[in-house]
């Protein structure tokens, strides 16, 4: 059973940006008099997930709108929801069924696009309270992540409650 609720919290601001251009040095013919050329090249998937990333960072700031799924406004689920609408990929709307989707992620994995849940544990499960998004991972697996609360939209570390009423619970993949 899953129940969507929300949960209130004071914003941290991050300015991390994820790195996950290669770039790749080849020599342009066998001439050596030639410079060499720079190629940049984007896997499929990191660039699906840098756009997410991107589009998401436009709605910064808007409204907390309880059941809100617009740039109108938003809630937690319904921003997660109408991001991956926008690529194409069917999320369900409410928290608890987000949870289903995709595969789990450890936090040492976690890459930008993916989803965070929240929540505390009822009997043998867990009542999600929250989504999120990761937003970026640094080297110490310092997680930052971007969502709708009832401050509106921010980009926040993952464990973002100091009163612990809204815990992280998993991570789950969508764009793989």
């Amino acid at each position: 059973m899953a129940i969507g609720l929300f949960c209130a919290f004071l914003p941290t601001y991050s300015t991390a940006f994820p790195q996950d251009t290669v770039r790749i040095e080849s020599q342009a013919g066998g001439d050596e008099t030639r410079l060499a050329t720079f190629e940049l090249r984007e896997n499929p998937i990191i660039a699906r997930r840098d756009s997410l990333i991107a589009l998401a960072r436009t709605f910064l700031g808007r409204p907390y709108v309880w059941g809100g799924t617009t740039p109108y406004g938003f809630d937690c689920s319904g921003f997660a929801w109408y991001l991956f609408r926008q690529f194409g990929y069917n999320l369900h709307r409410m928290s608890g069924d987000q949870a289903t989707q995709g595969s789990a992620v450890k936090i040492e994995d976690a890459q930008p696009g993916d989803v965070v849940l929240y929540g505390y544990p009822y009997g043998t499960g867990y009542i999600y309270t929250h989504t999120a998004i990761v937003y970026a991972r640094d080297s110490q697996n310092n997680v930052t992540v971007i969502h709708s609360s009832l401050l509106g939209l921010a980009i926040t570390a993952l464990h973002f409650d100091p009163n612990y009423t809204c815990r992280f619970v998993c991570m789950r993949r969508i764009i793989e």
